[in-house]
């Protein structure tokens, strides 16, 4: 199916994991009453909620031993062990398949691996798997028994659906188009629970995929028996099919059924802890999933809570919400703007505020376009002394002081401090404020001459204003791009901020005629900094700070990897532009680290130089970071999480978890 790959081999060791069920932490109490009083007791082995043994009793569901594996996952909750029943309301500005207990992964985790808190891999969908010594195959066992939503078997072949029939066939690939489907060559099946995957290279870095978003629903598995009939591969009639239900061809019906909701099928069955229910204009709905493969240590089966209603609201409104006390959980869409309100209205409105120690490089950082359609501009943008000074430019301390009540850190954008390779001069470099060097360096780059009202000129006379596009995120308050603007202009540059809206933004991240691109730097803790190379390399950056060289790079890897030759682009050149030797070197560190076993030596060399390049070129500005995350929540709610799962990214992995959050009363 795919063709050889040529890539270096970076160093090999090898992994096995026998892996025990998770248990995540210790100590959890049970809720006043007793356990008994928390669940319906049904004569078996595990406990299920009152709504399941209903619907057991009236003859519409298998007893719950039948509908967990035969060995499901136990966790141990943050508290203690909950109480059955009741619904979450949570609000979202938009539609989009993520935000607050949205579509997930952020509506409880269901990933092959997971990491536990104490930043191990351990057991999540898979019970465990293991490393041949080379790294170029490994084995993985899924649990025995483990099911969908709708009840049909989860097995091996849906995973080795997900990759020949999805990953590897690029009409309808979803979400799989990078690693880790370019890092696998082949997945074999072994038997109903049991695949190898190989490659012809190394696949070092799979099992930290698995533990993240790539090793969910996403792109690592979907339900075979359920899709199979829209694809052509296993239906001769599937353009038949396609056409009774609207579409044009098969690949039209299949892209459509397996949409993340609430743009696809609502009907697909899952293995979240919740399902969409119903989905409108206003709101959408998940109910429990009864065949979901979790249960505590008291052998009640997940989640606690029966259903979610996700309301659809604008930012203003959602904050009124939540003063109001009529939110029951918000962290991604909690703006630390209010944190002021949100204390003032914790008391009267029944909920508290929780400060969860944060996760994010920078709350908020400015990336510029080096590939700028305006040649000027572009000679501006990829001379290190403007960019260095636009950094010196910012007071950080008191951005911190005046925004975030002095609880982030003043530092540049870079990965987290817990990293293992971290220096301490990558979060400083190019931090400190320093107006009088930040202007030294702008008339060094040209920008000397300056307007009647004191604005610098473009170093070709011209009239210079810098447009920020940006768009809504309730973890970045507005007033941080406001003293952004204020301190850029008070050494001469003139800002216009362009908001707009977040599928604008990044539709425009591609563009050339962008300047600066802000948005929060995540991805820096370091099992997601070794899995992606969002921010680090051009192109792969939602900043687009190089647009044009990242579209070079990404088709020349397609021909290096040999998934395409140089006859499949126009007249045999590479589409964008190639890019100098350094960004062509970034891109490579990043390739070859996915080679290489995380914490290796050759592992740790690649990642200091990759963060040494960047302290030095700043092509991304940060602000401040590692604020913590408001989560607020209803006050009768237990088992909020105390900190973030080793493998988050950004807030709304908080809700990794949500399957143990119930109602204490």
């Amino acid at each position: 199916m795919k063709k050889k790959k040529l890539f270096a081999v970076a160093g090999a060791a090898t992994m096995t994991f026998a892996l025990a069920t998770a248990v995540w932490a210790a100590g959890a109490e049970e809720p006043e009453g007793g356990t008994e009083a928390a669940v319906v007791a049904t004569g078996g082995k595990y406990r299920e909620a009152p709504m399941l043994a209903a619907r057991v009793a009236a003859g519409e569901l298998p007893p719950v031993d039948e509908r967990l594996p035969v060995e499901p996952k136990v966790i141990v909750p943050f508290e203690m062990v909950g109480r059955y029943g009741g619904s979450i309301t949570t609000f979202n500005p938009d539609s989009s398949p993520w935000g607050d207990l949205s579509d997930g992964p952020e509506n409880g985790s269901a990933f092959l691996l997971e990491f536990s808190y104490d930043g191990e891999i351990v057991a999540d969908i898979a019970t465990g798997f293991e490393m041949s010594a080379d790294n170029k195959s490994m084995l993985l066992t899924l649990r025995e028994g483990l099911k969908w939503s709708n009840g049909d078997p989860f097995t091996a072949d849906d995973i080795l659906f997900r990759w020949e029939a999805i990953n590897w066939i690029e009409e309808v690939s979803f979400w799989g188009g990078g690693a880790p489907a370019t890092i696998v060559d082949r997945v074999v099946k072994i038997d109903d629970r049991t695949v190898r995957y190989e490659s012809d290279e190394s696949l070092a870095a799979l099992p930290v995929f698995f533990t993240h978003w790539p090793g969910s629903h996403w792109i690592s598995f979907s339900p075979s028996k359920y899709l199979s009939k829209y694809h052509i591969n296993y239906n001769e009639d599937a353009d038949k099919l396609a056409k009774e239900e609207g579409h044009d061809t098969w690949v039209d019906a299949f892209n459509a059924h397996m949409q993340v909701n609430p743009l696809g099928d609502l009907e697909k069955p899952v293995v979240l802890p919740w399902f969409m229910k119903e989905f409108t204009t206003s709101y959408r709905l998940y109910e429990r999933n009864p065949y979901y493969y979790e249960v505590d240590t008291a052998g009640n089966q997940l989640p606690y809570i029966d259903t979610i209603v996700n309301n659809l609201a604008g930012k203003e409104t959602i904050d009124l919400k939540i003063v109001a006390g009529e939110a029951d959980v918000q962290a991604y869409n909690a703006s630390f703007a209010n944190y002021t309100l949100y204390k003032e209205s914790e008391a009267t409105a029944g909920y508290t505020v929780y400060p969860i120690p944060g996760i994010l490089g920078s709350q908020l950082a400015f990336g510029f376009n080096l590939n700028n359609e305006d040649p000027a501009l572009r000679a501006l943008f990829q001379d290190v002394r403007f960019r260095r000074a636009m950094s010196l430019a910012i007071d950080r301390d008191e951005m911190n002081d005046a925004i975030y009540f002095g609880l982030a850190t003043p530092r540049q954008a870079t990965v987290d401090p817990t990293a293992s390779f971290y220096k301490q001069e990558w979060g400083e470099a190019y931090a400190q404020f320093d107006p009088a060097e930040a202007n030294r360096l702008l008339d060094e780059a040209g920008m000397a001459a300056r307007d009647g009202d004191g604005f610098r000129l473009r170093p070709d006379g011209e009239r210079f204003e810098l447009i920020v596009d940006y768009f809504f995120q309730a973890d970045i308050p507005q007033e941080m791009y406001d003293l952004v603007q204020e301190y850029w202009e008070n050494v001469g540059i003139r800002v216009q901020l362009s908001e707009m809206q977040r599928e604008l933004y990044f539709e425009r991240s591609d563009m050339t005629d962008r300047m600066v691109g802000a948005m929060i730097y995540g991805n820096t803790l370091e099992a997601v900094h070794y899995l992606t190379g969002n921010h680090w390399a051009p192109g792969a950056s939602d900043f687009g700070w190089a647009p044009l060289w990242g579209i070079w790079l990404a088709a020349d890897q397609r021909v290096r990897t040999g998934l395409a030759t140089l006859a499949d682009f126009t007249d045999g050149v590479l589409p964008g532009e190639e890019p100098p030797e350094e960004y062509k070197n970034l891109f490579l560190w990043l390739e070859q680290r996915l080679l290489t076993v995380m914490g290796s030596p050759e592992y740790m060399e690649i990642s200091e130089q990759l963060l040494d390049w960047h302290a030095d070129n700043v092509v991304v500005v940060g602000t401040v970071g590692l604020a913590p995350t408001l989560y607020v929540a209803n006050s009768k709610i237990g088992n909020i999480p105390p900190v973030y799962n080793g493998s988050a990214e950004w807030q709304a992995c908080l809700y990794y978890d949500a399957q143990q959050l119930f109602y204490k009363e």
